[in-house]
C-alpha cells in the first residue's frame, strides 16, 4: 500500500537536487507557507535513508503545526499541492512519517552493526583473535537502541491513528511492525492493523490498496478471521466500522 504521505502531493522535489542542496533548501521551509513542498522533501528524504534529517525536519513541521491542530483540526491549508489539506490529515501524515523514519533508522543500526561485525570476524579470522567484550557490549547498545527506536515508531503511528482514524497509513505501518516480531506482539496484533488499514482504504473509495492490503494479511495468515469480515464488507457496500 502506498502510504496517504505520497497521496497527498500532487508535485515532488526535483530528484536533480544533491542531497546537501536539498537539505538546505528544506531547512528553509515551513509547513505553513509551502507544506507540500516541505513533505514531498521529507518524503525523499526517507527514501535516500537521510534519516536524522528527515526526523528533524517531521518534528520541526509537528510542532509549528501543533497550534492550528489544537485549534481547528479540521481546518484546511492553503496549498494546491496538497490532495488531502486537514490540519489532522497532515498531521496524521507526518506522524506516520516520523515513525517511518524512526524504523528506518533502527535497522540502519542494525544494517551497519552486523556489516562491523563481519568485518571484524574477518579481522579476527587472520589474526585468530575473540571477540572482545567491547565488540559485545557494542553489539548490545546498538540493538538496545534500535529497540527504542522501533518502541518510538509505534508511539508515532499511534499517535497519527489518534489524530485521524480515517487515515489507513498509520493502521498498515504498525501491522508490518507487528508482523516483523516487535516484542509484546504478534501475528494477532498485525491481522487486525492490516484489516483496518484496509477498511479505511475502502472508505476513502482506494478498492486497489485495500485488497492489496488483504493480500498482505492473508499471505501473514491464510485462516484470518478478518479475510471473510473483509469480504463481507465488499459484498455488502457496507462503510459502516
Amino acid at each position: 500500500m502506498k502510504t496517504r504521505l505520497a497521496a497527498i502531493i500532487i508535485g515532488i522535489l526535483s530528484l536533480s537536487l544533491s542531497a546537501a542542496q536539498a537539505a538546505d533548501d528544506l531547512s528553509k521551509l515551513s509547513i505553513d507557507k509551502e507544506p507540500a513542498k516541505l513533505i514531498a522533501g521529507i518524503y525523499q528524504a526517507f527514501h535516500d535513508w537521510r534519516v536524522d534529517a528527515g526526523i528533524a525536519l517531521t518534528t520541526r513541521a509537528l510542532a509549528d503545526l501543533d497550534g492550528d491542530l489544537k485549534k481547528n483540526p479540521e481546518m484546511e491549508i492553503a496549498d494546491a499541492n496538497l490532495k488531502t489539506k486537514k490540519v489532522k490529515q497532515v498531521a496524521s501524515a507526518l506522524h506516520t512519517l516520523l515513525g517511518m523514519l524512526d524504523q528506518r533508522k533502527a535497522l540502519k543500526l542494525l544494517d551497519d552493526a552486523s556489516q562491523r561485525k563481519a568485518k571484524r570476524m574477518e579481522e579476527l579470522a587472520g589474526s585468530h583473535g575473540k571477540i572482545e567484550t567491547a565488540d559485545i557490549e557494542r553489539q548490545l547498545l546498538v540493538e538496545k537502541e534500535s529497540a527504542q527506536l522501533s518502541a518510538a515508531a509505534v508511539k508515532e503511528f499511534r499517535k497519527a491513528i489518534e489524530i485521524d482514524p480515517a487515515n489507513p497509513s498509520p493502521h498498515f505501518e504498525l501491522a508490518k511492525l507487528y508482523a516483523q516480531g516487535l516484542p509484546g506482539s504478534g501475528t494477532a496484533e498485525a491481522e487486525e492493523e492490516y484489516y483496518r488499514a484496509a477498511v479505511c482504504a475502502l472508505d476513502e473509495g482506494d478498492i486497489t490498496a485495500a485488497n492489496s492490503t488483504m493480500r498482505t494479511l492473508a499471505t501473514l495468515n491464510p485462516k484470518s478471521k478478518y479475510l471473510a469480515q473483509f469480504d463481507g464488507r465488499t459484498h455488502s457496500g457496507s462503510k459502516g466500522k
